[in-house]
Formats: structure tokens, C-alpha cells, sequence
């Protein structure tokens, strides 16, 4: 299995230097997507990057942190598309997401490993992923095991 893809972050905070470190902080495993400087700034970072993770300073001008995650919560329901997979994609991204193998969850759904295969091929599609360990990551921060 693969690495997972980085998680994509957006940071507000009013103090540039403290956004600076932070970018410099976070490591391999993150992308900062973008920055703002205030919360009206924030809310429109959110909304055209889509992050999957927001570093909030509380106290900002223009709306401070908790306008800010009400926005971040409002665009990441809106994006989940989760609803949009059948009852049976569901259920074998639930075997993916418990690293299963093709044949394994074949075997246990009594389904072709290609059936799987191919229902794999339509949720990476529907949710708008292009690898199976984004799909993993998928499952797991949408509470799907």
C-alpha cells in the first residue's frame, strides 16, 4: 500500500510570520493550499480551494475563527459527495477501506473480483479521487469501516 496523498490546508491567521512557520512546520504530509489574513479573506480561500483542513486563528479581523469553521463546515458537507454512491459501493468501500483485496471482498460479497474492481473504478469517479489509498483516506475521514 501507498503513501496517502498530502492533506490539503488552508492557514488563517492576521500575523504573516506565524502563517510562515506554520507552513514550515507542517511537514511532508501537508500542502498549504493557501493563506488569509482575516476571515472574510479566510471564507473566500475556503471556498475556492476546497481544503481538508483549516488552521484558524480565533481573534482575526473581518470574522474571526468561528465564522470561519461555520464556512469550512458548510463547504465540506456540501462537497461530500458520499451520498452519491449506491448502497453497494458502500459496502466495498467499506472492505477497501479495511485494505481487503479485490478477491477478498469478491469473496465475501460474492461478487467477481472484476465486479469489485469495477465498482472501485466508479466510486474513485463519483467521489472524485484517483488512487486507492485516497479512497482509504476517503473512507476513514467520512467514519466509513
Amino acid at each position: 500500500m501507498g503513501s496517502l496523498a498530502a492533506v490539503r490546508v488552508v492557514i488563517a491567521d492576521d500575523h504573516q510570520i506565524w502563517r510562515a512557520g506554520v507552513r514550515a512546520d507542517l511537514g511532508d504530509n501537508f500542502e498549504v493550499v493557501d493563506e488569509a489574513g482575516d476571515g472574510a479573506e479566510a471564507v473566500e480561500v475556503i471556498n475556492a480551494t476546497k481544503p481538508d483542513l483549516v488552521l484558524c486563528d480565533l481573534n482575526m479581523p473581518n470574522g474571526g475563527g468561528i465564522r470561519v469553521a461555520t464556512e469550512f463546515r458548510r463547504v465540506s458537507k456540501a462537497e461530500a459527495p458520499g451520498e452519491a454512491i449506491s448502497v453497494r459501493e458502500r459496502e466495498v468501500l467499506q472492505h477497501v477501506a479495511r485494505g481487503h483485496t479485490y478477491r477478498e471482498i469478491g469473496e465475501e460479497l460474492f461478487i467477481a473480483e472484476k465486479t469489485v474492481e469495477n465498482h472501485v473504478r466508479n466510486i474513485l469517479a463519483k467521489l472524485h479521487l484517483n488512487r486507492k489509498n485516497e479512497l482509504m483516506r476517503y473512507a476513514v475521514e467520512h467514519g466509513i469501516d
